[in-house]
């Protein structure tokens, strides 16, 4: 099982259709251990870190990710899987012989 995050959409052909590209990431979580003692270093990399965190979040700064998993559907293939969009998150099962989808948090109507 892996937990991934749709972070790329786009339209695309897909063989002679109107299809989308969805491209997934996997989600890797961020641990930040703090030692006892709090010298400038440390400071300076908390600052540093919070600065590119919040660039990235307005969009200036692209985040790194690994990409997972990259779809090519067409329209009718896109709206049986309900329809991706960017930033929702999703676990994928890999069986012998199937790729499963599931939610992790459901959309709202």
């Amino acid at each position: 099982m892996a937990v991934v995050k749709v972070v790329s959409i786009s339209s695309t052909d897909v063989e002679g259709k109107a299809g989308v590209r969805v491209e997934m990431a996997s989600i890797t979580p961020t641990v930040i251990t703090r030692g006892q003692q709090f010298d400038e270093r440390e400071y300076a990399t908390d600052v540093a870190f919070g600065l590119m965190s919040g660039l990235q979040q307005a969009g200036l700064f692209p985040k790194v990710y690994n990409a997972r998993l990259i779809l090519f559907l067409t329209m009718e293939e896109y709206n049986s899987i309900g329809r991706p969009q960017i930033n929702d998150v999703y676990e994928i099962i890999v069986s012998k012989n199937k790729v499963e989808f599931k939610e992790t948090i459901p959309k709202t109507a």
